[in-house]
């Protein structure tokens, strides 16, 4: 049986990114609030220069989703792609579920003074330091626009810059400011998800209401993953020059007149009132 090497270091690699992406956006909402946007964007960055080398560097489904639908990527790997960033997530959230309590134990041993009920300062922090994107009731419509809008925005900026070989040293920094700007603007808004297995994971973990409205952030993003697949197809065709030919139809009967006329059959000279050539 052959294993191909560089496959393995490809899912590998894939698999340890997406696993190291989706901590730092869990803990940055724990352990450093105010300071997400920054941390998320600098580090997707940071991990698409050190595993592009190996792999696609998508760490979010979204991205694969688009990348196929752009035909940047075939089906068997997308799919591939899919089950290996599930994993990493769901490997990477009780670890991050466990670091989050350990770090509310501190800050409860900090600030009770030896007080022996500590449930309603747990659930407090709890409450203060989620892991789970939520939203305000009756702006569900607002949240799907956003997730969907971002989302678009960020697979879009990935596709367009990650397929020319000049620009190809920067989708790293291109897609971690995307995702700066996008997540500063939609994070008091939406959780500023635009991942879906970043969502899905923690509210199967959670249940509940939750997990009902799960939905809004796994459909969003993969809505405007698919249309960011698709303008690009579309740029890709319209950049081709084929689509020139256009101009040529148009002017093609003009020729054909001509055509038509040369083929004509010239009337003869009348030869009336001249004298016949001795």
């Amino acid at each position: 049986m052959e294993i191909d090497k560089k496959k393995i270091a490809e899912y590998l690699g894939e698999f340890l990114g997406t696993f190291l992406f989706v901590s730092i956006i869990f803990l940055s909402s724990t352990l450093t609030r105010g300071f997400e946007p920054f941390l998320i964007g600098f580090g997707l960055a940071v991990l698409i220069y050190t595993f592009s080398r190996f792999s696609h560097a998508h760490f979010n489904p979204a991205i694969t989703v688009g990348a196929f639908v752009g035909r940047q990527i075939k089906l068997v790997e997308g799919v591939v792609y899919l089950v290996v960033q599930f994993l990493a997530v769901l490997a990477a959230f009780p670890l991050v579920s466990w670091i989050r309590d350990q770090y509310i134990d501190f800050q409860i041993a900090g600030s009770t003074g030896g007080l022996s009920d500590t449930s309603a300062l747990r659930e407090q922090l709890a409450d203060q330091l989620p892991l789970f994107n939520s939203f305000t009731d009756g702006y569900l419509t607002l949240v799907f626009v956003l997730e969907a809008l971002f989302t678009f925005f960020l697979v879009a900026t990935i596709l367009f810059v990650a397929t020319k070989e000049a620009s190809k040293r920067t989708v790293g920094l291109a897609a971690g400011l995307v995702l700066f700007i996008t997540t500063a603007l939609a994070y008091q808004l939406t959780g500023a998800s635009f991942h879906p297995y970043r969502s899905l994971v923690p509210a199967i973990f959670e249940g509940g209401e939750v997990l009902s409205n799960v939905w809004v952030y796994v459909a969003a993003p993969l809505t405007g993953a698919i249309i960011a697949g698709l303008v690009y197809l579309l740029f890709t065709w319209l950049e081709k020059p084929g689509v020139l030919k256009l101009r040529k139809k148009v002017e093609e009967p003009k020729k054909e007149e001509k055509a038509t006329k040369k083929s004509a059959p010239k009337k003869k000279k009348s030869t009336r009132g001249r004298k016949p050539k001795k």
